[in-house]
């Protein structure tokens, strides 16, 4: 697959990420393992998770193909939303999604912009990783008057610093930070944002005078019936010409029909 360079960055990831934020809908883990290393082998260069990604477990098994042979890989983890348990265990981890549709306090993600909490996170998502550096972490849906900048700022560069961390960016629906875009300045060395049929990711951009980088969307049909998923898809690489877009699926069979039918564009 075509590697491109990421604005801002010496990152070099393949044209389509790998996002893992439905991994734990596979119930076997040897199909979960399998469809990331046939990733891999698919020409799949960058992964995206975070801790709140089935509760832990897409972090565990991303650390479980972080061996010599996929050193070649980069890695996004995030901070500020987490899970209300961390599982190692698929069942739990659907019991409680399960439950939390009647009870949704159970299942409520953890909001917390603590630097004690970031701290700690990017800690266990490192052994969950299994690893000791983390290529990119982003703040995750950031809300700008919940966070001290100052503090976070300082940690920041102490863990660039100490060769913990890469480089530190934002992910979500870019409307959500833009008029306070200039509180996030210090952590803007990447941008993921969503770029869909129902957000404009990419045109949000322009007004920061941004090259798009990393972009995701659901690629609803049922929002826009006339567009198919691989139609979708293009038009997603067509607006981020210069990035990389985030797909994910459950099934290797699905992966490889998507490589195919965008082989031209890849």
């Amino acid at each position: 697959m075509k590697q491109v360079p990421i604005d801002k960055t010496n990152l070099n990831v393949s044209r389509l990420s790998f996002g893992t934020a439905s991994i734990h809908h596979i119930f076997n883990q040897k199909e979960r393992q399998n469809l990331l290393k046939n990733a891999i082998d698919l020409g799949f260069t960058h992964f995206d998770t975070s801790p709140y990604y089935g509760f832990g477990l897409a972090e565990i098994e991303l650390g479980k193909i972080l061996k010599p042979k996929y050193k070649k890989i980069s890695i996004a983890t995030k901070v500020g939303i987490y899970p209300p348990y961390i599982s190692n265990n698929i069942l739990n981890t659907l019991t409680i999604k399960c439950i939390g549709k009647v009870f949704p306090s159970l299942s409520k993600a953890d909001v917390d912009w603590s630097i004690k909490r970031a701290a700690k996170s990017i800690d266990l998502s490192l052994k969950r990783l299994n690893t000791n550096f983390i290529d990119i972490v982003y703040l995750h849906e950031p809300i700008s008057f919940l966070i001290n900048f100052e503090e976070l700022t300082l940690w920041k560069e102490d863990l660039i610093r100490n060769g913990i961390v890469g480089y530190f960016g934002i992910a979500g629906p870019i409307e959500n930070y833009l008029d306070s875009f200039n509180s996030f300045s210090s952590f803007s060395d990447i941008l993921q944002v969503k770029d869909n049929f129902d957000s404009d990711g990419i045109e949000a951009l322009n007004k920061i005078n941004r090259i798009p980088q990393f972009s995701y969307g659901s690629y609803n049909i049922k929002i826009n019936p006339e567009f198919d998923y691989y139609q979708s898809l293009i038009r997603s690489l067509n607006r981020n010409e210069s990035g990389s877009v985030i797909i994910s699926t459950r099934k290797l069979a699905n992966l490889k029909n998507t490589l195919k039918y965008l082989e031209i564009y890849l």
